[in-house]
């Protein structure tokens, strides 16, 4: 009996996972049936692995072929360009979203006495093929709906009809121009390492051509010039420049059928421009050039292996007939002026030595044979001034290159205008010289010993930061007086008529009643201005009692004394400062000369404006002192009309 029953028992559970095997295989066979009829299925299937694509229909022009190697699509038809990977990855990604709302197969329709054409199909707006590797899909796009705003799509394989919507195919996601890369060179700004390009020079030579590369320091990202001769690149220009070539963009491509090889330039090439990334390089080449209707001139151009021609905007490419100058950098000096010890600056009347001291003090110091060697301290600010001005020379134009030592003497190097000599520990650090532009007043030539090019500067900068003369180095201070010194009288006179125009001391300034002061003087800043005694700048002459200005007159109209008094050990110690004064000749220049130290000099902003009330009196207007305005006399008004007689006189 328990045998029967374990016997019935078995049955039972085979009977059970026979009815699930049933089950579930019906279920798969229903589910693969589905999906073979499924859109998204049937599109999926394809574009996992697609190798091309092809677009046509009677919306285009031509048809379109898209290939991939794997990694980048590339348009085969109707021109070879590389595609916009960007565009090819939504369409595919649109076809993989498209859903039927509904479907119905080609035998249905034709049991309903109808034909493709009807929804048309016959001839589609647009054929687009899938293919993967041998196998390959068709999908076809008809009429819109009754609606409007759906789209009947057929499967040929399947012999289906899809109503879908029409997103994807109202876009122009479809069109050459936007499935084609828009640059012409696809590489990365931050990859590319070299510039490379020959260009023609010379309309009528067409066999003088300038060959240029620039290649890009890895270890500081800097640029350098590396033929025709090697020299430091604008490493902020080239940059911008490899922005700008990387995003140029084509004018527009020209049909194979009017190409004319004779017409394109391509066998004598205008210029052949060369850009090199990491594991990649494209090289544009230009041919002729033409001019468009609207005067515009363009070049026909192409890549090197691709036979696509295009035309391209000549102002993005004429400029590298002059880039080999434009793109070097400007600023030839590199120096570290921390390291300088001494300099040397001379010309033909002057010679000058600045010299570092240990703390860091500059002096300076006359080597001219007919002057004494008496050291003096330098102006500090005057000095950092010349080492910016020297690191920061820039020059305005290429003069010439490859300069032998017969073209420098024949320039006058040899005979320089100017020339500076900077050491460190008395070895030669840098050796300028500067001589007039043959040809440009407004510019002169500077040569650096072992180096052959030739820079153009500007004249006024160079001459207003470089001098031979020790006084332009001189410290600025004329005279400081000890913290301890007092100022006890002060006196201004006008020296043709002898009148005091400022005659006073602190004290009696100080006693006087305040109805009694002049009001320049309540707030007076002279007294401070000639304890330090400074100068904006020496005048390298020296001091003439009856010098006269331009005019003719006498330089020097005014006298400035004072006193000053300096506590000693017994009795205090009074001495007297005297400095000649010239008229203030404009808003910030008016000179200055100290007879007992022999200087002629500008006195400072800061004095000239002190000086002003006491030496350029002015009648002070009614309102200042309080008075009452008398009242303008009326005008009589002018007649309407006035008659003019015409007749001459018999």
């Amino acid at each position: 009996m328990i045998q029967y029953f374990r016997l019935t028992f078995i049955l039972l559970i085979l009977n059970g996972f026979a009815f699930i095997g049933l089950f579930l295989f019906s279920n798969a066979q229903f589910k693969s049936n589905q999906d073979s009829q499924n859109l998204n299925f049937s599109i999926q299937e394809f574009t996992q692995n697609l190798d091309r694509i092809t677009v046509s229909g009677t919306e285009l022009d031509e048809a379109i072929q898209l290939i991939s190697d794997g990694q980048k699509w590339s348009l085969n038809q109707p021109i070879q360009w590389p595609a916009n990977d960007f565009t090819v990855t939504q369409i595919i990604h649109q076809l993989n979203l498209l859903s039927a709302e509904a479907r119905f197969s080609l035998n249905e329709i034709l049991q309903a006495n109808q034909s493709l054409s009807e929804f048309g199909l016959a001839e589609p707006v647009l054929s687009i093929e899938l293919s993967n590797g041998d196998k390959v899909l068709k999908i076809l796009i008809g009429k819109t709906t009754p609606l409007g705003n759906k789209l009947y799509l057929y499967l040929p394989q399947k012999e289906m009809i899809y109503v879908v919507a029409n997103q994807l195919f109202q876009s122009q996601l479809l069109s050459l121009n936007n499935l084609r890369q828009k640059e012409i060179i696809n590489i990365p700004n931050f990859e590319v390492e070299a510039l490379n390009y020959q260009v023609r020079t010379n309309s009528i030579d067409r066999l003088s051509n300038l060959s240029v590369r620039i290649e890009k320091n890895l270890s500081d990202n800097t640029w350098h010039f590396n033929a025709p001769f090697k020299v430091q690149a604008d490493t902020s220009l080239v940059n911008q420049t490899i922005r700008e070539l990387t995003t140029a963009q084509i004018n527009k491509f020209i049909p194979p059928e009017i190409l004319d090889s004779e017409m394109l330039g391509f066998k004598n090439p205008y210029m052949k421009l060369t850009l090199e990334g990491n594991k990649r390089r494209t090289t544009l080449i230009l041919g002729n050039s033409l001019s468009e209707q609207n005067e515009t001139k363009r070049y026909y151009a192409k890549l090197e292996n691709n036979p696509s021609v295009f035309t391209v905007d000549s102002e993005d490419f004429d400029r590298f007939i002059e880039a080999h100058k434009a793109l070097r950098e400007k600023n030839f000096i590199h120096l570290n002026p921390a390291a300088i010890s001494s300099v040397d600056i001379f010309d033909e009347s002057n010679y000058s030595k600045l010299q570092r001291l240990e703390n860091n003090q500059w002096q300076v110091l006359s080597l001219d044979q007919n002057t004494s060697r008496q050291t003096v301290q330098a102006d500090s600010t005057v000095v950092d001034r010349f080492f910016k001005s020297l690191t920061r020379l820039r020059a305005v134009d290429f003069f010439s290159d490859n300069s032998s030592k017969e073209s420098l003497s024949a320039l006058g190097f040899d005979r320089a205008l100017l020339t500076i000599k900077l050491f460190d520990k008395e070895a030669n650090r840098l050796h300028l010289k500067a001589v007039a532009h043959p040809s440009d007043e407004a510019l002169i030539l500077v040569n650096l010993e072992d180096n052959s090019s030739i820079y153009s500067v500007e004249k006024t900068h160079f001459l207003e930061n470089f001098n031979a003369s020790p006084l332009f180095y001189k410290t600025r201070v004329i005279e400081k007086l000890p913290k301890a010194a007092r100022i006890t009288k002060l006196q201004i006179v006008e020296l043709q008529s002898g009148d005091r125009l400022l005659n006073l001391s602190p004290d009696s300034l100080e006693d006087s009643p305040p109805d009694s002061i002049d009001p320049a003087l309540e707030n007076t800043e002279l007294f401070p201005l000639l304890i330090e005694m400074r100068t904006q700048g020496y005048i390298d002459q020296p001091f003439v009692p009856d010098a006269l200005d331009t005019n003719g007159q006498a330089l020097w109209k005014y006298q400035l004394l004072f006193e000053i008094t300096l506590p000693g050990d017994t009795e205090a110690k009074i001495e007297t400062r005297s400095y000649y004064l010239s008229a203030r000749q404009s808003g910030s220049l008016q000179l200055g000369c100290s007879q007992s130290k022999n200087l002629v000099f500008q006195l400072s902003p800061e004095l000239i404006l002190a000086l002003d009330p006491f030496i350029n009196s002015f009648e002070p207007s009614p309102e200042s002192l309080g008075l009452p305005v008398e009242e303008a006399p009326s005008v009589d008004r002018l007649p309407e009309k006035m008659e003019i007689n015409t007749e001459e006189t018999p």
